[in-house]
């Protein structure tokens, strides 16, 4: 008896999802199709939305060659933090040194606003001491590579080595100071000078209309003062190993350790907007989905009125019309969740690949594995959601009454 009832259940379960292929594929299958396509379409949404959202949520992993880590200190009070204005990192030219070999350029960033004398021009710029190096990256938009190799001025921590006065321009610093390669460039009331090395107007970031120099670490230390606890206000490391990450949290205690995607968002991303993005790309998904598909199966139903009249005729009770019914409308919306996600998945990659491509910020969005079964699972919700009112056009549709 139970078997009986299970395989009765089974085949009108199995008539339901027949219904849909039929119908999609036969001649007028428009508004199967329009349900399948509509459901694709908020569930594409949900994906792309939330996986926005995951990437600013979850500091999203850089893509590409190489993995970008800033060691950033954090605002409360530790010991390895010198006092200053904002938190620094001390010691930094030793913490160069315990870095990995894994590490295809480390460097310590000290950043300062100062004043330069080019000829007649005076203007602020953003000066920023890093370690020089052959395979440097760019740091704050232009590259070190024309630096002297290394940090020469340091010499060990005594401070007493050779100055190399290198100083590498952006377009935008050559522009105000009106400099070009070669060129004197002074700090507004120092006995010490820089020589222009290299204009980087090759690098394509969006930083290379601003005023900022780069200059060795050691030298603009003793110009700011901030050669007393060898200090700076972040740590970059570039490397193709992700491995690295877990090394880099121990390096400093009071200090946390970001991604470059997830530094360069940090301070224009709200904490609360990846939320905010998932509900309202929930939301979304949800109306969208739920009015294609009770609209479309809806108008389907009156135009199957006979046919439910046959099957009531052949003996085919209530129950097992709705169910024929329920199991159509929740297989169009499953059919439409699995098209949404994939969709979802191309929309996803081509927004993470055209904001890196277009302001050289990667991981703008991610695609979890887990967003899979969400897309579906939010697409039978929405089968679920549509099933009141289109079962309600069975009930009059078998009737015979005027629906209206």
């Amino acid at each position: 008896m139970i078997r009986d009832r299970l395989r009765r259940l089974v085949g009108l379960a199995g008539l339901g999802v027949r219904r849909v292929v039929g119908r999609s594929t036969g001649p007028g299958g428009r508004r199967t199709i329009a349900g399948v396509v509509g459901t694709a379409v908020a569930v594409a949404l949900l994906v792309s939305v939330t996986g926005v959202g995951v990437a600013l949520a979850a500091d999203a992993t850089v893509l590409g060659s190489d993995v970008d880590y800033w060691i950033v200190p954090e605002s409360g009070e530790s010991s390895v933090l010198v006092a200053s204005d904002t938190p620094e990192l001390g010691s930094v030219h030793d913490a160069t040194a315990r870095i990995d070999d894994g590490a295809d350029y480390a460097t310590p960033v000290l950043t300062r606003p100062i004043r330069m004398e080019a000829g007649n021009a005076q203007e602020y710029v953003l000066v920023v001491g890093v370690i020089g190096a052959p395979d440097a990256s760019n740091v704050a938009g232009a590259s070190p590579q024309a630096l002297t190799p290394g940090d020469p001025h340091y010499a060990n921590g005594s401070y007493d080595g050779p100055w190399t006065g290198d100083l590498v321009a952006t377009e935008g610093a050559a522009r105000v100071l009106d400099v070009d390669e070669n060129d004197a460039v002074t700090p507004t009331g120092s006995n010490r000078s820089f020589t222009v090395v290299n204009v980087d107007r090759s690098s394509g970031s969006p930083t290379v209309d601003l005023p900022i120099v780069l200059v060795h670490l050691s030298e603009l230390q003793v110009l700011v003062g901030a050669d007393e606890h060898d200090s700076a206000n972040q740590f970059l490391v570039a490397t193709n190993d992700r491995g690295v990450r877990s090394e880099l949290a121990g390096l400093y205690d009071g200090a946390t350790v970001e991604t470059r995607s997830s530094l360069l968002a940090q301070e224009t991303v709200d904490e609360g907007l990846p939320l905010a993005l998932a509900i309202a790309g929930l939301l979304a998904a949800l109306i969208v989905g739920v009015l294609f598909v009770s609209v479309t199966i809806g108008l389907e139903v009156l135009d199957q009125g006979p046919e439910l009249s046959t099957m009531q005729a052949m003996g085919i009770g209530r129950r097992s019309r709705l169910l024929v019914i329920g199991v159509q409308t929740l297989a169009t919306a499953a059919v439409g969740g699995l098209l949404g996600v994939a969709l979802g998945w191309l929309v996803v990659f081509g927004i993470d690949r055209g904001i890196a491509s277009a302001v050289g910020i990667p991981g703008a969005a991610m695609f979890h594995p887990l967003l899979i079964p969400y897309g579906i699972g939010i697409a039978l919700v929405v089968g679920l959601l549509a099933l009141p009112p289109v079962l309600w056009l069975v009930e009059r549709a078998s009737s015979g009454s005027r629906v209206i």
